[in-house]
């Protein structure tokens, strides 16, 4: 049947042509365009039989799932098609658009369950069966080339497995659409010129450094993070990018609450999770910013539960009594501590299905800030489960410094390619390691929101093309060789 359509598709394309006497020809520098009888100015395709649209919007959900949307979006006839087969054609792009990112959604779709279900216990073996697979399926020289067993679970899964791959993967999207409308700006650059309008207002003489004023307190200036005037829009290799950074994240929660349940051990030396090193570094380094990213977008939830003395997975020790609850605040390791915990708990249980209900009700002010009730009761019955518990201080650091350490290295790549990230005046390095060592991420503010004249780069941008980030004015590094 597809074979027929094709070629009632070509026919009406070569008729479209017209005949080759009124076909364009050029007339010296200036080429006289001149249109068969019968085009239709405003959208020819919409002249094309239903069958043949039905065919043709099926093709290009196999080719690109964007482009599918964009031509249900902007013609009346398709979205017709559209509307009359919708889930038969939904289905299709759907799915062929997860098999892109087939790796971390299978291996989401098989884990996620039966990880987090508290009445299975998760065994050292299990928990490295778990880790191994993801790595063999990773690594070209691996010891088996066996298909991962996730790929089984899914394929044997039926209609029910396959589902919850698409479903997972229009979550995914949708955060990733998320993210883009909220972290597409030159974050750095901006917090460099506002500190240079503050100077300039309040003169230079001052004898006290200015500290952030209290709408930043969280990290979050909503008055500048908007997109630039007339920013372009994503590109299809940033969408990619970031939609592969999220399907990243999940993956290295999933397998650190694995090695956790499990009581493995779990330090942050290089090597210690082996498919950090398998992931392209840059890749590695997105996870490492968009997991900032999130922390800095829930600080005002975590810094409310703190003052209401809630703790998510805290063994009752822990847990600050009454009368020791004003001066737990007053410590900084505590409340460090409270706020790793937190967010490794969030992740956890609510990555990535639930976090756009999370991220959409924030607000900088915690004073106001009420997170879903249905997902806060969730996650606060899921984390007082004793089965479910982890030592909130290995949750803490792992958040913090394992993604840095575990991917450290002082001989990287050869093909590493460096990225446009540096302020310019601020762009000279003596060696690529230097470079590299300055792109990290740690709770210190000049991270996130103060001290920009300290920063040489700004490692929030690294999921964007060199095109934009060159538009937005950064600059690659230059590597010099040392003088002593």
């Amino acid at each position: 049947m597809k074979g027929r359509l094709w070629n009632r598709i070509s026919r009406f394309l070569d008729g479209s042509k017209g005949d080759s006497d009124v076909r364009q020809k050029s007339r010296g520098s200036k080429p006289t365009k001149l249109l068969p009888p019968h085009f239709d100015a405003t959208f020819p395709l919409e002249t094309l039989p239903f069958d043949i649209k039905y065919a043709l919007l099926e093709t290009i959900g196999l080719v690109d799932y964007d482009s599918f949307i964009s031509l249900i979006l902007a013609s009346r006839g398709y979205h017709e098609v559209f509307t009359e087969h919708e889930r038969a054609l939904n289905r299709v792009a759907l799915w062929h658009d997860a098999l892109k990112y087939q790796e971390e959604n299978f291996f989401l779709a098989a884990v996620y369950d039966n990880l987090l279900d508290a009445t299975r216990p998760v065994s050292v073996a299990e928990s490295e069966r778990i880790e191994n697979a993801y790595n063999d399926a990773l690594d070209p020289e691996g010891a088996s080339r066996l298909e991962p067993w996730y790929y089984a679970a899914v394929r044997d899964g039926g209609e029910d497995m396959k589902n919850r791959v698409m479903k997972n993967h229009l979550v995914v999207r949708r955060f990733a659409g998320i993210f883009i409308k909220r972290a597409m700006f030159p974050r750095l650059l901006r917090r460099v010129a506002e500190v240079e309008e503050t100077r300039a207002q309040k003169g230079k003489n001052k004898k006290k450094q200015q500290r952030p004023e209290p709408s930043r307190k969280f990290g979050i200036n909503r008055s500048v993070e908007e997109l630039c005037p007339n920013e372009p829009p994503v590109t299809a290799s940033e969408k990619h990018r970031i939609i592969k950074m999220i399907y990243h994240v999940s993956v290295f929660i999933l397998i650190s609450y694995s090695r956790l349940r499990a009581h493995r051990s779990l330090d942050y030396t290089r090597g210690t999770i082996k498919f950090l090193l398998l992931w392209d570094y840059w890749e590695a380094k997105a996870v490492e910013m968009f997991i900032a990213w999130l922390a800095m977008e829930f600080n005002p939830l975590f810094y409310r539960l703190y003052k209401q003395g809630r703790w998510w997975w805290a063994w009752n020790e822990h847990i600050p009594s009454d009368e020791d609850l004003h001066s737990c605040y007053e410590g900084l390791g505590v409340r460090e501590e409270h706020y790793g915990c937190s967010l490794f708990a969030l992740l956890v249980h609510e990555f990535p299905f639930y976090a756009a209900e999370w991220i959409n009700s924030s607000i900088t002010d915690w004073h106001h800030w009420h997170p879903p009730p249905d997902r806060l009761e969730a996650i606060t019955e899921f984390t007082s489960n004793f089965d479910t518990r982890i030592e909130i201080g290995t949750a803490h650091w792992m958040i913090y410094r394992l993604l840095y350490y575990a991917t450290y290295t002082d001989e990287p790549a050869s093909d590493l390619k460096l990225k446009r990230i540096c302020v310019e005046g601020k762009e000279r390095f003596f060696r690529v390691m230097d470079y590299l060592a300055v792109c990290r991420f740690s709770t210190d503010d000049e991270f996130l929101w103060g001290h920009p004249e300290r920063q040489r780069m700004d490692p929030w941008v690294v999921v964007w093309d060199d095109w934009r980030l060159e538009r937005w004015g950064y600059v690659l590094p230059l590597i010099e060789k040392s003088t002593s």
